[in-house]
């Protein structure tokens, strides 16, 4: 969508990035210290330009406290993949791997993409 916060806030400004609706769900967050990360469902619907960007994404983001105020660090979303009505496959290639934040252990890991589109982290943990 944007790669620099200037390009961010640009898109807005100018009306290109609009968004009608975010629903965020299964929103968790886990505190470590000075340091936090909440990850989340969100059903989005909204549009860049010409291009869609409507659907359900998962999210994380990074929060940190600097001088008693938290503030988001980081921010990172993904399209989850749609399956087709009354399917379980996805539009992925069975046993591809990707990087993501594991919802059950909360480890960043590289997890190996299931087929039908199930996740398994290196952990063991699955989920759709």
């Amino acid at each position: 969508m944007a790669s620099t916060k200037a390009e961010l806030l640009e898109n807005f400004k100018s009306g290109k990035l609009k968004f009608e609706a975010i629903d965020v769900t299964d929103l968790k967050v886990r505190v470590y210290g000075d340091a936090a990360l909440a990850i989340s469902i969100a059903n989005v619907k909204g549009h860049l330009g010409a291009t869609d960007l409507s659907g359900q994404y998962r999210s994380v983001r990074v929060w940190v406290r600097h001088k008693g105020q938290w503030q988001s660090v980081s921010f990172q979303a993904t399209r989850i993949a749609q399956m087709a009505a009354g399917s379980r496959e996805t539009n992925q290639a069975a046993d591809a791997y990707c990087h993501y934040v594991c919802p059950t252990c909360l480890e960043y890991c590289q997890l190996r993409i299931l087929h039908g589109g199930k996740h398994q982290c290196k952990n063991g943990h699955e989920w759709w």
